[in-house]
C-alpha cells in the first residue's frame, strides 16, 4: 500500500528536485561555453616623447657634490624650459648619493651625486633640439638615460583595436564551435589587455657631449588590445 505523504513534505521534496534540475541546467550551461584569446592592432604616429635627462658630478665631501650637482641641476631644468618645455612636463624622478672608492674599497676618494629628470617634450620634431640644448649648457656632467615615444591622445587607436579584436574572437570562436559540432550564442564574459607599447633607446645613461643635431625618430607605434572572450556554445 502506497503512504501518502504530508503536504509540507511532497513540496520540499518537490523544491528539492526543482533546484536539483536547475542546477543541472546551469551546470550543462557552463560546460557549453567556449573561450578564445583574440587580439587587435593598429599602427599609429608617437606625438609625445619622454626623455630621461640628468647630471652625474662628483666631489671630495658629500656637501660639495651635492652643492655642484643642484647647480647642474639647475641649469639644466632651466635650458629644458628655455627650449619649449613647459613646468608641468618636468618632474624630478632620482637622487642619489654614493661614495667613490680607491685602495680595493678600503679608501674614500670622493662623493658622486646623480640628479635625473623626466622630461615630456610634446613635439618630436623638437626632441633632438632639447637634447643638444642641455648637454650644451650642462657640459660634461649630462647623463641621458633613455627615451620613449607615445600617442598622447590613443582612444580612438584603442576603439579601433577593440573593434578588430572582437571580430578576431568572433572568427575563432566561430571556427572552434563549428569544429565541435555546435554555434557560438551570446557573450558571456571579456577580459581585456592592451599594451599602447614605446620605443627606447637601447642602454643605460651614458655621458654624452654633442656636437651637431642629434636626430630622434619616433618611427610608429602598434597600439594593441587583447582579449580573452567567452561564448556561450549551443
Amino acid at each position: 500500500m502506497r503512504t501518502a505523504l504530508p503536504i509540507t513534505q511532497r513540496r520540499a521534496s518537490g523544491d528539492r528536485s526543482a533546484a536539483a534540475r536547475t542546477t543541472c541546467r546551469r551546470y550543462s550551461r557552463l560546460m557549453r561555453t567556449i573561450t578564445v584569446a583574440a587580439r587587435g592592432s593598429v599602427t599609429a604616429r608617437p606625438d609625445t616623447a619622454t626623455v630621461s635627462l640628468g647630471v652625474t658630478v662628483l666631489a671630495k665631501n658629500a656637501a660639495e657634490a651635492l652643492q655642484k650637482a643642484a647647480e647642474r641641476a639647475n641649469t639644466l631644468i632651466d635650458t629644458v624650459k628655455s627650449a619649449g618645455v613647459a613646468d608641468d612636463d618636468i618632474r624630478t624622478s632620482g637622487l642619489s648619493l654614493y661614495p667613490q672608492y680607491a685602495n680595493e674599497n678600503r679608501k674614500v676618494i670622493g662623493y658622486n651625486v646623480s640628479n635625473n629628470v623626466t622630461v615630456t617634450v610634446r613635439h618630436i620634431e623638437a626632441v633632438g633640439s632639447v637634447v643638444d640644448a642641455a648637454a650644451r649648457e650642462v657640459g660634461d656632467e649630462i647623463t641621458i638615460g633613455g627615451i620613449s615615444f607615445s600617442v598622447e591622445d590613443d582612444e580612438a587607436a584603442v576603439q579601433q583595436a577593440r573593434a578588430a579584436a572582437m571580430a578576431d574572437a568572433r572568427d575563432r570562436a566561430a571556427q572552434y564551435g563549428a569544429a565541435a559540432g555546435g554555434t557560438i550564442g551570446e557573450i558571456i564574459a571579456i577580459d581585456e589587455r592592451a599594451d599602447h607599447g614605446f620605443a627606447p633607446l637601447p642602454g643605460g645613461p651614458r655621458k654624452m657631449a654633442l656636437a651637431s643635431a642629434t636626430p630622434i625618430e619616433g618611427g610608429t607605434q602598434d597600439i594593441v588590445v587583447s582579449l580573452s572572450v567567452t561564448f556561450e556554445l549551443t
